[in-house]
């Protein structure tokens, strides 16, 4: 569920401010953007003239 959604549902005219009060209570967020950062950025295997230096 986006931000934006939550704060219709809890009757907030601004997600800015919903995103302050209730921002703690989404602990896995940073795991979230982290694992969606890792899937579009993969490391590149490496190869052996990669340790040749």
């Amino acid at each position: 569920m986006s931000i934006k959604e939550v704060a219709e549902y809890l009757g907030h005219h601004d997600p800015g401010y919903t995103i302050k009060i209730y921002t703690h209570l989404v602990p896995s967020s940073h795991k979230r953007a982290r694992l969606a950062v890792d899937r579009v950025f993969k490391p590149r295997p490496s190869t052996k003239d990669d340790t040749a230096s």
